[in-house]
């Protein structure tokens, strides 16, 4: 029979490991795998700059999600002036998927 391992045990080599990758430098030969590292690093270090998170506080995020919100809802199709681009939706484009072109414009991709 085997040993349960509690996933926090596993969680923290993972996350070591994945660490060690983003703390490394990119190749210097550009490659898929350098654009994706580099792009990854970018965004953890962004995870990493607390002060700036702190000071943003939770605002941006609220933003997006009462957007997303309106839009699936067909409140609205219109981007509030709260953002730094405005984007106003084509009529035809309403609910899901007017608020996943929202998420896209916004840089949000699906990881499935």
């Amino acid at each position: 029979m085997l040993a349960r391992v509690p996933c926090s045990m596993m969680l923290m080599p993972c996350q070591l490991t994945i660490k060690q990758i983003l703390d490394q430098a990119a190749p210097s030969l550009p490659s898929p795998d350098s654009s994706t590292l580099t792009k990854l690093q970018t965004m953890y270090e962004s995870c990493m700059n607390e002060a700036l998170l702190n000071k943003l506080g939770s605002k941006p995020i609220f933003d997006i999600v009462n957007t997303v919100k309106r839009l699936f809802n067909e409140s609205s199709t219109i981007v509030g002036a709260s953002h730094k681009d405005q984007h106003v939706f084509m009529a035809s484009n309403r609910g899901l998927t007017a608020a996943l072109a929202y998420l896209h414009s916004q840089g949000v991709y699906s990881q499935l």
